[in-house]
């Protein structure tokens, strides 16, 4: 099949050697641009998990905009490709801060506007007031002070605050409709409803989060002997090395699925995470178990987790079959969480893998956790998370509201991989029959 991204991302422009050589020569500003804007902004990060007013900040993500890209919006803008007016794009350099619900939000969006290293020169509301076609964000275009020689360069910079919900529509809007021309009016039409449906179920959710979290009671922590969290320390390392080998396996992952260009992008980084000490003596606490080397290790699985979160339904499948033939990584359990929902309505694919940590002695089998899912799954999760897995008193009718919640998300995925499919299919035959025309074109003219 041809590649859905090449059709889908298709456009015609060209750039002389010259006009490319002065891009790549100021493109080492903007990547210093880029990790002082990443640096403060994880800054905020690390200051708002100190306070631990609301929930979290999820991630951080940010890019330098690609030279197509670049081309393409300066072509739109009909302006030449040069120094002066690529400096005068706003998001050359952009990030992204993803957060749990809007209290969040609009936390993280005070912290930015008091932050001292970025120069807030716009701002922009798109979640009090949506784009025309439901995007919804809280939108900044700062600048970012970059030292060459001895002068400051003012370098333009966006930073786009929006919620899980919120960031779960915008990457399908952006990869089935803002880069396809060709989109029809019905999907335009079906994802506008879909924001709006959102809307109103991040406010419900946020209401029974805040309502739960108030009430929360602070959790006594079992006393761990202190021998036990010594020998778990000391211990500790190994769970490092398992998490850097179970990473080099989830590279090898992501390469196989990209080499399919029928594939979505992974929505978010995948670097593996070491479960901590007191959420280990709360999984053993509830199944009324010592914290020690042997109950950690016959009955934790978790320890080291990796997420792979990605656009819809067909993505996931896709890399579950990838995981599941590359040779290297040895499977011990699979659970299918997607066609059968655990109670709480929570959703996803998990695959439970056997990592050979190497010692001169021999090798440590360490048992590591994948979990598969997709924007809309990740962010039902993670809200689930911290308004009922980390509250043991969280009302019935609380638990039973989120459960409802989850499978209007579940419905809502497979309507969104419907538009989707749909589009794809559209765009097949525009480009089988730009295709044929090209060929009627080139028949005509040797005839000619």
């Amino acid at each position: 099949m041809e590649s859905i991204k090449n059709i889908i991302y298709s456009n015609d422009f060209s750039l002389s050697q010259e006009e490319l050589e002065v891009y790549e020569e100021y493109k080492s500003i903007y990547r210093i641009a880029e990790g002082l804007l990443n640096t403060y902004l994880h800054v905020i990060k690390s200051e708002y998990d100190r306070e631990k007013v609301h929930g979290d900040i999820q991630f951080i993500t940010s890019r330098i905009k690609s030279l197509d890209s670049i081309a393409i919006k300066l072509n739109n803008d009909g302006l030449d490709f040069n120094l002066e007016n690529i400096n005068n794009i706003n998001d050359i350099v952009g990030a992204r801060i993803v957060c749990v619900d809007l209290d969040d939000v609009n936390r993280t969006i005070e912290m930015i506007r008091t932050m001292p290293n970025i120069k807030v020169t716009k701002e922009k509301d798109y979640i009090n007031e949506p784009k025309e076609s439901g995007y919804r964000s809280h939108h900044f275009i700062c600048e970012i002070a970059v030292p060459v020689d001895d002068v400051m360069i003012p370098v333009k910079a966006e930073i786009q605050v929006r919620t899980l919900l919120m960031d779960a529509w915008s990457s399908l809007e952006h990869e089935i409709i803002y880069k396809n021309k060709n989109c029809s009016e019905e999907s335009k039409r079906q994802l506008l409803y879909f924001s709006h449906e959102l809307a109103a179920l991040e406010n419900s959710m946020m209401i029974i989060r805040n309502k739960e979290i108030n009430k929360r009671k602070q959790q006594s922590q079992r006393k761990i002997k202190k021998a036990n969290k010594e020998a778990f320390n000391d211990y500790s390392y190994v769970y490092d090395l398992a998490a850097d080998i179970l990473n080099n396996y989830i590279e090898i992952v992501k390469s196989k699925y990209y080499m399919n260009d029928n594939n979505s992008s992974i929505q978010k980084p995948t670097t593996p995470r070491i479960k901590s000490i007191d959420s280990i003596d709360r999984k053993l606490a509830k199944q009324d178990l010592e914290f020690n080397l042997y109950n950690i290790s016959k009955n934790i699985k978790d320890i080291v987790l990796s997420r792979i979160i990605c656009l819809d339904l067909d993505d996931v499948n896709e890399m579950v079959n990838i995981i599941k033939n590359t040779p290297i990584i040895n499977i011990v359990q699979e659970k299918d969480y997607i066609t059968n929902p655990k109670k709480s309505g929570y959703r996803a694919y998990h695959l439970i893998v056997e990592v050979p940590v190497p010692f001169s002695t021999g090798t440590e089998p360490v048992r590591c956790e994948i979990q598969v899912k997709t924007l809309l799954m990740d962010a039902w999760s993670s809200l689930e998370h911290e308004t009922i897995y980390k509250n043991p008193d969280c009302s019935d009718e609380s638990r039973r509201m989120l459960k409802d919640y989850s499978y209007l998300l579940a419905e809502m995925d497979e309507k969104m991989l419907r538009i989707k499919r749909t589009e794809v299919e559209n765009l097949l035959k525009l480009n089988d029959q730009d295709n044929n025309d090209v060929k009627k074109r080139v028949k005509s003219n040797k005839k000619g």
